[in-house]
């Protein structure tokens, strides 16, 4: 793993007070529906929570990150390497910002993970913050939203979280960079503040997996 993608866990463990950096679902095949002697195929029902999204096989520039049932539309900023400070994460002052890394692949790819970051606020009122609450955070099937500025739309379902301790991160991991992997996002987002060293201890890694609409 090359410098620039160290950044995101190294720089991040040493970022102070409120900034946080923020990031390999596979969906359950569905079992044909039974098929009696001279009848036709039940329809398939479209699913609304899917509304507005296109079906992946074209890229986009992200624009807007949204969650429709946590209430969540976050403006999407694209970040290298080097921006802010090489955290590749949106400035401190943005809480509910989304970054993504433009140097990996982009929401429609056909390979490889989309990383995104977001900040936690050790206070609390940050994006990772709003994800990551134990009650009322992402759970397993809620959609994530992408969208470039035309509107179009491309939709994931999320699967889980990761927890990576930053001290016992492995350069080599691909559970946040992973050109050649299935086309997921990741999004990732700082835990775990230590008050005493003013630095955050892990990060949160959620995934989530492309769907497309039925």
């Amino acid at each position: 793993m090359s410098l620039a993608r160290r950044r995101v866990i190294a720089a991040a463990a040493l970022a102070a007070v409120s900034a946080a950096v923020l990031f390999a679902l596979v969906r359950s095949p569905q079992a044909p529906s039974p098929v009696t002697a001279g009848s036709a195929p039940a329809a398939s029902t479209p699913d609304p929570a899917l509304a507005g999204c296109s079906p992946h096989g074209a890229t986009l520039v992200p624009a807007m990150f949204t969650v429709d049932s946590l209430g969540i539309s976050a403006p999407v900023l694209g970040v290298d390497s080097d921006d802010h400070d090489g955290t590749m994460a949106p400035p401190s002052d943005q809480p509910n910002t989304v970054a993504w890394w433009q140097e990996g692949p982009k929401p429609g790819s056909t390979k490889g993970h989309v990383v995104l970051t977001a900040h936690t606020y050790r206070n609390g009122g940050a994006l990772g913050n709003e994800l990551h609450d134990s009650t009322k955070g992402l759970k397993p099937g809620t959609i994530l939203r992408l969208s470039d500025s035309s509107g179009k739309t491309l939709c994931y379902r999320y699967q889980k979280s990761t927890k990576i301790w930053a001290a016992n991160y492995d350069d080599n991991s691909s559970v946040i960079y992973a050109d050649d992997s299935a086309p997921d996002i990741v999004l990732v987002v700082c835990w775990d503040f230590d008050r005493s060293r003013e630095t955050w201890n892990s990060r949160i890694v959620f995934h989530a997996s492309p769907v497309n609409p039925r």
